[in-house]
């Protein structure tokens, strides 16, 4: 064959993954099974043990990313208010008379957030963690903090001052009682509840509210 050189055709070897982004995966991958175990069998039963195996992750990895499993429980959180303030920004940005902005922030909330069935990994985590006196205190935290988000994009979209007194800033906080405790018809039925017309009469009160008050 004489100077010839023989090609190699064979496929080049994909290089490794960079860290960052194994690194990104892996957390994700624990994250989110996570938040399937608390949907699916509850706080007491989410183990790190459990949520290795779903993840398929070992124990030393899970370790190793969060410590224990305090750290993912949170994580889990941060996640779950990542997504409801995409909605919120969403709801933020809607144009158009008070009664449509209202029925659009509600409508948002619920059928993108509330009734998604991941919201009740949120639920399973304030009432699993009320005896865990480490943990409990940082949930509420984290909750408050979720709450503050909500009041901010209220008063941004309505052209609120920022002041809890404020009646129609009182009344986001029963609207978003009520879409909380809505989220639990599904696991606690309340007989023959009509939720679509509880849901218009409650953007009806909000209507009032703010007819009430300026606006």
């Amino acid at each position: 064959m004489g100077d010839s050189v023989l090609k190699d055709n064979r496929p080049a070897k994909q290089g490794r993954r960079p860290n960052a982004l194994r690194t990104a995966e892996t957390r994700k991958a624990l994250i989110e099974a996570t938040i399937e175990c608390l949907c699916e069998i509850g706080y007491s039963r989410t183990t790190t043990h459990e949520i290795s195996r779903r993840a398929k992750i070992t124990a030393g990895a899970l370790q190793h990313h969060f410590g224990k499993k305090d750290e993912l429980i949170l994580a889990a959180l941060d996640t779950l208010m990542a997504e409801m303030s995409l909605v919120l920004d969403r709801a933020e940005h809607v144009e158009g008379t008070t009664r449509q902005k209202i029925d659009a922030f509600v409508d948002l909330l619920w059928s993108e957030f509330y009734a998604d069935r991941r919201y009740m990994a949120v639920w399973e985590i304030v009432i699993g963690s009320r005896g865990e006196s480490d943990l409990h205190p940082r949930v509420a935290m984290h909750r408050h903090a979720s709450v503050e988000k909500c009041e901010d994009v209220w008063c941004r979209a309505f052209d609120l001052p920022r002041a809890r007194d404020d009646p129609r800033v009182k009344a986001l906080h029963f609207a978003l009682n009520y879409l909380r405790g809505s989220a639990m018809l599904p696991i606690v039925p309340a007989g023959n509840a009509d939720a679509d017309g509880m849901q218009e009469a409650l953007k009806d009160f909000l209507v009032h509210e703010f007819a009430r008050h300026g606006k």
